[in-house]
């Protein structure tokens, strides 16, 4: 078997490939993949925890905070203290940011639907049911 026909191999180089292409998308708002991907966490789990932000998006704290700061800089998100716990940090989205993951949830479906135009319906449920099959087997 060449490196080509790993399945991990081929997984990243897909995501790799997807990535850019998104991140190209995303470029003209100022934010990038992974900025995306923490706001949009934010926004379907909210009010979170930065601990639990970092837990469900599988990032180290420091690269969350990063993330954090960068979101709290662009006015998308707010970061106040938890008041049974001063040590964590509460995570809401404003205005802004909740206006921003609605102009990028459109842009993020429509890419999605491009990159899986090459299979059909059924075949796409398959795809997601194969990838959390050997998600959860990890």
């Amino acid at each position: 078997m060449t490196l080509d026909d790993t399945i991990g191999y081929m997984i990243s180089r897909v995501a790799r490939k997807i990535h850019y292409a998104v991140d190209g998308m995303f470029k003209e708002y100022g934010i990038t993949v992974e900025q995306w991907v923490a706001l949009k966490t934010i926004a379907e789990y909210e009010p979170l925890c930065q601990k639990a932000l970092a837990e469900r998006i599988e990032k180290n704290q420091n690269t969350v905070k990063a993330l954090v700061t960068h979101l709290e800089n662009k006015g998308c998100i707010d970061r106040t203290p938890d008041p049974s716990d001063m040590r964590h940090m509460i995570l809401r989205t404003t205005e802004k940011g909740r206006d921003c993951v609605e102009r990028l949830s459109a842009l993020d479906e429509h890419a999605n639907l491009d990159f899986l135009g090459a299979l059909s319906a059924d075949e796409q449920e398959e795809l997601r049911r194969m990838l959390r099959k050997i998600e959860a087997k990890l």
